[in-house]
């Protein structure tokens, strides 16, 4: 309602956010008309020179790369609102894309983001300096000030009036309480066999590294044999291309599954391991499921239906979890599968 006509705001998102944020738009906003920025160098200065000449959008969607792209364009044109999703992508105040987004010109700029602050002090110093440039005084100053984490009481009354947290209890207060079953897959006889060797193998590695290196140098080697064990736990094939059992989450896998697809339920399943979705996929196409892949880059997915139901299996491999992911897995059910030991 406090649009002008002419008035244009613009989204900047990862992009495999970008056509979900003009999705949303279209469902929350319907009246507001939005464009997504896309195709090559030439039909994007076509766009921004049309929207300087006689602007017809309401909303204009680009992704971090592209923006470092278009920033000499797009510095030209005034925005009413900027909207920075999964804002952490600027906590590098020296990056080309931080550099370019702190160069649009606009009335209000919003950042939104789950985490404001991975690393150090100066990751929300970044922040700060886009949606509030100067506020925080310089960086060099900021960082002397609160990079120690001193003073940090100080800090949090500077920001507190300008933080808008949204908290779940606040806006899903008609939801129920998430209701967890932790199921434990026992490893089937051949693949303990096979763990308890791996073990004692990787224990004199390890053993052997810690006594010539000790745990600070040494300390890949053993994420990584406790990595191995891990994926042996899920499937021994992830180690081993020659195994050809089957392992305890496969075969809970396979034996729940069809009482959850025949009552007509959605499942996503997690996997930290691309090769052991790639197994899943098998056993699947084996069982009859048709098997479709997805359209983000930002995560590896599966989505198996069998021919009698609309009821859906989602796997997806995430590594980070993207926004687009969690917006999307909230729609489905859960089942969560973990393995001993």
């Amino acid at each position: 309602s406090s649009y002008k006509p002419g008035e244009i705001s613009l989204v900047v998102a990862p992009t495999s956010l970008t056509y979900n944020w003009q999705s949303e738009l279209a469902v929350f906003a319907p009246s507001l008309r939005t464009q997504v920025v896309s195709g090559s160098t030439m039909q994007r200065m076509e766009l921004f020179q049309q929207i300087l000449e006689n602007n017809q959008i309401d909303i204009l969607i680009t992704s971090y790369p592209l923006i470092r792209r278009d920033i000499e364009q797009m510095k030209d044109i005034h925005f009413h609102y900027i909207f920075l999703d999964e804002a952490q992508q600027i906590k590098n105040a020296a990056s080309t894309g931080a550099i370019a987004v702190k160069q649009l010109k606009c009335e209000t700029r919003f950042a939104l983001t789950g985490t404001p602050m991975e690393n150090h002090a100066g990751e929300l110093w970044s922040i700060f300096d886009f949606v509030l440039p100067g506020y925080l005084g310089s960086r060099t100053s900021f960082l002397k000030q609160y990079s120690d984490g001193q003073n940090v009481d100080e800090l949090r009354q500077k920001i507190r009036p300008f933080l808008l947290r949204r908290l779940k209890q606040d806006v899903l207060s008609e939801l129920p309480d998430k209701m967890e079953n932790i199921m434990t897959a026992t490893m089937t006889p051949e693949q303990s066999k096979f763990y308890q060797a791996s073990m004692m193998q990787l224990r004199g590695r390890v053993k052997k590294t810690l006594e010539e290196k000790g745990l600070g140098r040494g300390r890949m080697e053993v994420l990584s044999a406790l990595t191995e064990l891990r994926q042996i736990c899920c499937h021994p094939a992830l180690v081993a291309n020659e195994y050809s059992g089957s392992s305890g989450k496969m075969e809970m896998l396979m034996d729940i599954l069809p009482g959850i697809i025949s009552a007509g339920r959605r499942v996503l399943i997690f996997s930290q391991f691309t090769t052991m979705l790639q197994i899943m996929e098998k056993q699947l196409q084996l069982s009859g499921y048709r098997i479709m892949y997805p359209l983000s880059c930002s995560c590896f997915s599966i989505i198996c239906s069998s021919a009698d139901t609309e009821s859906c299996i989602s796997m997806v491999m995430c590594r980070p979890m993207s926004g687009w992911t969690w917006r999307n897995a909230s729609m489905l059910a859960r089942e969560r599968f973990s393995s001993s030991p």
